[in-house]
């Protein structure tokens, strides 16, 4: 990154958070959108004594009443003013998201995203999603205050909306999570947290690695596995204890230390997003859901988790706010000048924001066979092992970093449950090996065909973390088997993965040369989201560069498709 001033660094991540709360917005109406066609379904539709009362299927308001204008409201074209100024519960409840676009809107006609083709284009790509959503919804509306299904008696119209929503409330999951993928590149790349507010940023480190955990365990619940849940229940919770009880190490002698009554100050939201936790997402697990024959029982899975994590993510935001010393001051409601004289750390340093997920729909209607639970996990394993089965044989060498730092909750479970996932495609004519480094270098596997998948997968559960980082020892020693074992016909592959930055010493640096002339790449992948990650990224970028291969930012949603396309290329 080139020089770039800190208050014009704070100020883009302020654009970039403009449009998470756009996003956030997004999910809150695809939330009511979600809970309507629920709710139509079982009233309308599926229900053995129909409630087609105009007011059973509209779940946030009642529909016909009238809310009192915000000012100026009719600027927007989906605002309809009556006489008096007023307008419907509906457009009530789509204003602020109105608001939300017209921001983008104005940044979208700006100079922002000169030079920005990638991030401009994936944000129109879901603002388009978005508007659909929206037209979608009040089709529905329409229908049921207009009582169309009184001549609609096979309900065909209200089907066919239905039917839309569900395909492209599909793409919009996609192009949220291409956005934000472009936010937070553009982000780690060029606008780095600055090193102001040290407390602030310890707490968001400690707070950022649940924020990991559930995006581990949301894509896994994206694909109907739910076998993924006790584990990370156990995680968020262990994880949520520690931290706790770390508050007084954190925020010791800070401004509102132990001022509970103030939600402004860092301390009381810190404990406040831990604390949230018991009430919210610790009862994803425990709870009983209610499974209706007409939607699959994955959607609701997914959709049960993402309503208990919202509240989770508001929470980070709003402790991650205060390391915006000017919001905070205005958030105490102090002047800048006020805050520093008692205390508050009025430095600037603006982090990015985290958005909330939304929901699937995917409506089984009347007669139809009820799809099997995992029918998603099921297809994605389809198309990976299709893949697989085409492409040439290879030879894989796992050396995996099982160091100290690995430890952090869900790093080393993400690890094992992608290598295990391919491991579980891999044939015969494939084969693996399995090394680790930490203080020193170990080989658990040496060559072996994949057949034999009870063996591997038994080395794989026995990964432990300890130690230091010395990855030199490992690279020379996967780079002896690769080179000992080649499949001439095929592909080999060295797949390092680690969780942070290391130094290759002279000769293993010198030995990343010899790759290319032996047709070894080394493939080097990246868990977890680093904050210092531009220094990481050139460093592992030259690394993978110069021997054969390529660097790649993994999270729990895309390991496991990293790891698939290097076994299939």
């Amino acid at each position: 990154m080139a020089c770039i001033y800190a208050q014009t660094r704070n100020d883009q991540v302020r654009t970039l958070n403009t449009i998470v709360d756009y996003m956030d917005e997004s999910s809150r109406i695809n939330r009511e959108l979600y809970w309507d066609i629920k709710q139509f379904a079982e009233g309308y539709i599926h229900s053995s004594r129909p409630k087609r009362n105009d007011n059973y299927w509209y779940t946030h308001a009642n529909p016909g009443m009238r809310i009192s204008s915000y000012d100026n409201a009719q600027r927007f074209p989906e605002i309809h003013l009556d006489a008096e100024g007023m307008f419907s519960d509906f457009e009530f409840i789509l204003y602020p998201y109105l608001q939300e676009r017209e921001n983008i809107d104005k940044l979208l006609a700006g100079k922002f995203f000169n030079n920005k083709d990638s991030l401009k284009n994936s944000l129109l790509d879901f603002k388009y999603t978005m508007d659909s959503l929206v037209i979608l919804h009040h089709r529905l509306y329409d229908y049921v205050t207009n009582k169309n299904y009184l001549t609609d008696f096979e309900f065909k119209a209200a089907l066919d909306i239905i039917e839309q929503t569900s395909q492209i409330l599909d793409h919009y999951h996609q192009r949220a999570y291409h956005l934000y993928d472009n936010i937070r590149e553009y982000y780690l790349g060029v606008l780095p947290r600055l090193k102001t507010q040290e407390r602030i940023l310890e707490a968001k480190d400690e707070a950022f690695m649940i924020i990991v955990l559930l995006e581990q365990w949301e894509a896994r619940l994206f694909k109907g596995d739910t076998s993924y849940n006790h584990p990370m229940d156990l995680a968020v919770r262990k994880f949520n204890k520690a931290s706790l009880a770390n508050d007084s190490i954190i925020f010791y002698g800070s401004y509102g230390y132990k001022v509970s009554n103030n939600g402004a100050m860092p301390h009381t939201r810190y404990c406040t997003f831990y604390s949230m936790m018991k009430t919210t997402l610790y009862w994803y697990v425990k709870d009983k859901y209610h499974y209706p024959e007409f939607m699959k029982k994955s959607d609701i899975n997914y959709n049960e988790f993402v309503d208990r994590t919202h509240m989770v993510i508001e929470d980070y935001n709003d402790l991650i706010e205060c390391a915006d010393g000017k919001q905070l001051s205005k958030n105490l409601d102090y002047s800048m000048k006020m805050a520093a004289q008692i205390g508050v750390d009025t430095n600037q340093n603006v982090l990015l924001k985290w958005p909330r997920w939304s929901y699937i729909f995917h409506f089984v209607k009347p007669g139809e066979e009820k799809p099997p639970v995992q029918d998603r996990k099921d297809t994605a394993v389809t198309e990976h092992q299709q893949l697989i089965n085409k492409s040439s044989p290879h030879h894989m060498v796992f050396l995996l970093d099982v160091s100290a730092s690995m430890h952090d909750p869900g790093k080393l479970d993400l690890l094992k449950e992608g290598a295990k996932y391919l491991v579980g495609l891999q044939r015969k004519t494939d084969h693996i090996s399995l090394l680790t480094f930490s203080t020193h270098s170990h080989i658990l596997l040496r060559n072996m065909a994949c057949d034999q998948k009870t063996r591997i997968n038994t080395k794989i559960d026995e990964l432990q973390t300890h130690g230091a980082t010395n990855a030199s020892e490992g690279i020379r020693h996967a780079f002896d088997i690769a080179d000992s074992n080649m499949i001439a016909n095929g592909k080999n592959k060295i797949i390092l993965v680690t969780d942070g930055k290391f130094q290759l010493d002279g000769d293993a640096s010198k030995l990343l040369g010899s790759f290319k002339k032996k047709n070894i790449e080394l493939v080097i992948l990246l868990i977890g989201t680093k904050e210092d990650a531009p220094t990481i990224d050139k460093d592992f970028e030259k690394m993978s560069k110069k021997g054969n291969g390529r660097y790649y930012k993994v999270q729990g949603k895309n390991l496991e498709e990293v790891l698939i396309k290097e076994a299939a290329d």
